[in-house]
């Protein structure tokens, strides 16, 4: 058996579809109906370390990032020798063993956009169709030292009918941010964060957001496994059964 790398579930045309790859390289969109594979596997030639499934101009595409890069790549499954790179331009993005750790597919407005937490380069919003950044990423400050701190995992939402994206941190702080600026829309969420001894409180693991019953959900867990469900608008936490 080879160990799966990453996942992303998505759609080709009217088929909801999951595309994986393995330490080997090997990238497979399997039916999730069906459980068939939709393209022949494919053997890549890049180094995919985090990948999203999704449609760019009607055609099947990979979104993934390398290792030691900000930036992401681009290749369509009919092209796969063909890559494009997004995000940060340049060598700036570039180096550093900061690969992002998650990236997500989501509508801003009305432009798609690939959403990535880059550990110490913050979070990426990247238009698809462009390629070029949406709005200067944004970098979280560690709530006990006056330095970076990395962005861990990302969620999509709204507040109000605007899109806002949820990211959670190292340093076990939450922010919600608007992806057109880059821009907090208010203080850190710390629900996850030691009160009494915040350099030592645990990192966020993972967000997740639903919409049930009109309201936006927020499902947050730390490497403790301290899990909180919340109300993304108001901040306060839901009690469950």
């Amino acid at each position: 058996m080879i160990p799966i790398v990453s996942l992303s579930a998505g759609k080709i045309g009217n088929h909801p579809a999951v595309a994986c790859v393995g330490i080997n390289y090997r990238l497979r969109v399997i039916d999730l109906i069906t459980g068939r594979s939709l393209i022949k596997p494919l053997w890549t030639s890049y180094y995919i370390n985090r990948l999203a499934l999704t449609e760019v101009n009607g055609r099947a595409t990979i979104i993934f990032s390398g290792d030691n890069s900000q930036k992401l790549y681009a290749f369509a499954l009919q092209t796969p020798k063909h890559l494009t790179k997004m995000g940060i331009l340049g060598e700036a993005g570039d180096g550093g063993g900061y690969g992002p750790l998650q990236i997500i597919i989501d509508r801003v407005g009305n432009r798609d956009v690939a959403i990535s937490a880059g550990r110490y380069g913050g979070v990426h919003v990247v238009d698809l169709h462009s390629g070029q950044l949406l709005s200067p990423p944004f970098q979280a400050t560690d709530i006990a030292d006056d330095v970076n701190t990395k962005a861990h995992t990302v969620a999509s939402a709204e507040i109000n009918g605007h899109p806002v994206i949820v990211s959670g941190w190292a340093d076990g702080t939450i922010w919600i941010t608007d992806p057109t600026n880059g821009r907090p829309i208010r203080k850190a969420i710390n629900k996850h964060v030691d009160k009494e001894e915040p350099a030592y409180s645990p990192a966020i693991e993972s967000v997740f957001t639903a919409k049930i019953d009109g309201r936006w959900i927020v499902i947050s867990r730390d490497a403790q496994r301290n899990t909180h469900v919340w109300d993304l608008a108001s901040g306060k936490d839901i009690k469950t059964n």
